[in-house]
């Protein structure tokens, strides 16, 4: 058995005039990976998607493919102040798993794991990364905000973690959310981010970093503070070292100066 069951959609990333394999289930898995946990991602995608490749050259994951026809792909844009994103296609929406693992993590990119997933391993330490659930589209693909179920559905949970972009009630989510949930992350980019509890906020600063590409960085935040949680660090210190993985997976595309 696996020390982390990761459960989420791989994508296609549409930047610029190329594609590259994106999504927070591929950022959390070879996070975790690399920082000593041993990974299972549960995803799908067709089999001749070969996008996938430098997740299944990572020696710690291993993969478990639902089969699809279609891949989930989303065009990225950065020429703005914020990012654009647009989904092109959706693949097949996931179905549970046969086996669990001591900490499951659920990272839904477009609704694709069922909100029933918080209950499919009860015995598991459950992290959940928000953004997939605070997604809706429009008619011409462009993601809106979408409000998630109301927050005592999350009590099941040990952490949940989601950028301040990704809803525009991201402060009053994150509170609701910490009255349940015992670990909130609001992810701040270069700002740092946000660690709620039933106690109160309390700021994580950011690590500094020579940024090249923020895609998927958040996606780093919550991956490494699971690896933390995974090893016994206190919530907070586990934040600052995800902060740290954050700061050097900007340093790069993919992973960048992560090792």
């Amino acid at each position: 058995m696996a020390d982390l069951l990761v459960i989420g959609h791989v994508t296609r990333d549409l930047i610029g005039d190329g594609a590259r394999l994106g999504g927070a289930a591929t950022y959390v898995s070879m996070t975790t990976a690399r920082l000593g946990m041993s990974v299972r991602v549960v995803t799908a995608a067709p089999a001749t998607f070969m996008l996938m490749e430098p997740l299944q050259r990572e020696p710690r994951v291993s993969i478990e493919r639902q089969e699809s026809r279609k891949v989930t792909t989303f065009s990225l844009d950065y020429s703005g102040a914020l990012r654009k994103v647009r989904l092109v296609e959706t693949a097949m929406p996931l179905t549970k798993p046969s086996e669990g693992a001591p900490f499951v993590y659920l990272a839904p990119v477009i609704g694709e794991v069922p909100f029933a997933a918080m209950q499919w391993f009860p015995g598991s330490t459950l992290v959940i990364g928000l953004q997939g659930w605070l997604r809706g589209v429009s008619g011409n693909g462009q993601i809106l905000p979408s409000d998630p179920p109301p927050a005592e559905s999350f009590s099941s949970a040990t952490a949940v973690c989601f950028s301040e972009h990704d809803h525009p009630r991201a402060e009053e989510l994150a509170t609701e959310l910490a009255r349940h949930v015992p670990i909130v992350v609001v992810t701040r980019g270069s700002q740092g981010a946000t660690l709620y509890d039933a106690g109160g906020s309390y700021r994580v600063p950011a690590s500094p970093a020579k940024e090249r590409d923020p895609t998927g960085a958040g996606d780093v935040f919550a991956g490494a503070l699971t690896a933390g949680l995974w090893r016994g660090a206190s919530p907070m210190d586990a934040a600052r070292e995800a902060a740290y993985a954050a700061a050097r997976a900007v340093e790069g595309p993919g992973l960048g100066n992560l090792r």
